[in-house]
């Protein structure tokens, strides 16, 4: 069997595109695993974040509830000073 010119390059114009879809194929399955890195990295960091804002909540209340200890403890040296200048008073 004889394989005339126009057959020779259909053959070779099929391996190239067969070449060119097997390149074209590995690079998308590339891009799909660094897209899909990419959104467990994203996921990941949202939960992170979202870690970040329930400690923030804590932080805020903790920090409200310390003022509050603060603003007590300031009354109770303003009685206690009170009392030691009263008393002082006193003894003399």
């Amino acid at each position: 069997m004889e394989l005339s010119a126009p057959s020779v390059g259909l053959g070779v114009f099929l391996a190239t595109q067969l070449g060119a879809a097997v390149w074209w194929a590995s690079e998308t399955d590339l891009k799909v695993e660094e897209n899909r890195t990419a959104i467990t990295t994203v996921t990941q960091n949202s939960r992170d974040i979202a870690v970040i804002q329930n400690d923030i909540i804590a932080i805020k209340k903790m920090l409200s509830d310390t003022d509050e200890n603060i603003d007590e403890v300031k009354d109770m040296m303003r009685q206690l000073l009170y009392s030691y200048k009263s008393a002082s008073k006193q003894e003399k």
